[in-house]
């Protein structure tokens, strides 16, 4: 019988506990028009570190990605609703490769470059399938 206090207390705390009110969040209105054009760039900078259990030795990774997005106004509604479409224009990468021997590989859409490394060779393979989708 010495518990039976602990189901009231638990009901009045879960009472006395309401949701925070909330406010409506504010909403944002553009004046779009068909037509128009927006770039922007999305930058991504990653740094990793892997440890590795033979020989208790850190691996560091570092990487960034640059892209620069081109967003057009297909359509407005009456409503305002706009269609848009977006597509990459531009990919820049670069990434510390923890390989021996291999060093940074980077990669530029916009003067690429030829190589034989391979691992410079699969950056290029996906960059180019990501530019102008």
């Amino acid at each position: 019988m010495r518990a039976s206090w602990i189901l009231p207390c638990l009901v009045l705390l879960a009472l006395s506990i309401r949701p925070a009110e909330t406010r409506a969040q504010s909403t944002l209105i553009f004046n779009l028009r068909a037509g128009e054009r927006f770039l922007y760039e999305l930058t991504t900078d990653i740094d990793q570190q892997a440890s590795q259990s033979a020989g208790n030795k850190v691996i560091k990774e570092n990487s960034i990605q640059v892209m620069t997005v081109e967003t057009t106004i297909d359509k407005v509604s009456d409503q305002g609703v706009a269609d848009v479409k977006q597509k990459i224009i531009r990919l820049k990468m670069a990434m510390d490769v923890p390989a021996p021997g291999e060093g940074r590989i980077e990669y530029d859409s916009n003067s690429p470059t030829d190589s034989n490394d391979v691992p410079t060779k699969r950056l290029m393979q996906f960059g180019s399938q990501m530019v102008g989708q």
